[in-house]
């Protein structure tokens, strides 16, 4: 840390003025490269129902929102009790 006493001037770095840019070719790539990963077997039904949404014209939710899944199928909110062998995805949109 530099303290006015030792005469050495501070510099910064310049701000990152980017954005991040979540759109649905993104969530489609991201989801097909899921489809392939065995460990995410378990989740099939979900991600191709995800894939075929967004392959017909479905919007990635706006950050906050979420798009409830259980076994393929939309629920309308997070699903308090789920059933043996069932599994559930929240598709959503985290941007800092």
């Amino acid at each position: 840390m530099l303290t006015q006493g030792q005469g050495q001037k501070l510099t910064f770095a310049p701000a990152y003025e980017g954005t991040s840019e979540v759109d649905e070719e993104y969530k489609l790539r991201c989801l097909r490269e899921e489809l392939e990963d065995e460990s995410l077997q378990f989740q099939r039904k979900n991600i191709e129902f995800l894939i075929h949404y967004y392959e017909n014209g479905g919007k990635v939710p706006a950050p906050g929102q979420t798009i409830w899944l259980l076994d393929g199928k939309v629920v309308d909110k997070e699903p308090v009790e789920i059933p043996e062998g069932s599994v559930v995805w929240a598709e959503q949109v985290c941007l800092s």
